[in-house]
């Protein structure tokens, strides 16, 4: 079995349509929940018709829901924009936001599988 070009495509689309990323603090509670490519802060940087597909999130002390002495530790992919279950989760590097100058880039990569015979 083989996975065709056509199938790797829809599973690209599908995950494209996984529309809100959040930013995970160091208690594991939502720092904030961001539409992806609505909001400015996180934009599809891969070509949607490749493999992988990336997300990136940009943060910055001076942000609206990020206060100083705030600790990321995650970031993960929801299809809704409150609640539900995160469809992936990531661990990053613990960051500390010590200012309003301080700025965190995360980058989300899915990669969708593929099956050579």
């Amino acid at each position: 079995m083989a996975i065709t070009a056509a199938g790797l495509k829809s599973l690209r689309d599908h995950v494209l349509t996984w529309k809100y990323i959040a930013v995970i603090d160091d208690a594991s509670a939502e720092l904030m929940r961001i539409e992806i490519g609505d909001d400015a802060r996180a934009t599809v940087v891969s070509n949607g018709d490749t493999n992988p597909v990336t997300v990136q999130v940009v943060v910055s002390g001076d942000d609206a829901e990020i206060t100083v002495g705030d600790i990321v530790e995650g970031v993960a992919l929801f299809a809704a924009d409150t609640g539900g279950d995160a469809l992936v989760s990531e661990t990053v590097t613990s960051f500390e936001f010590e200012s309003t100058d301080d700025e965190l880039t995360i980058n989300v990569t899915v990669e969708i599988p593929e099956i050579v015979e």
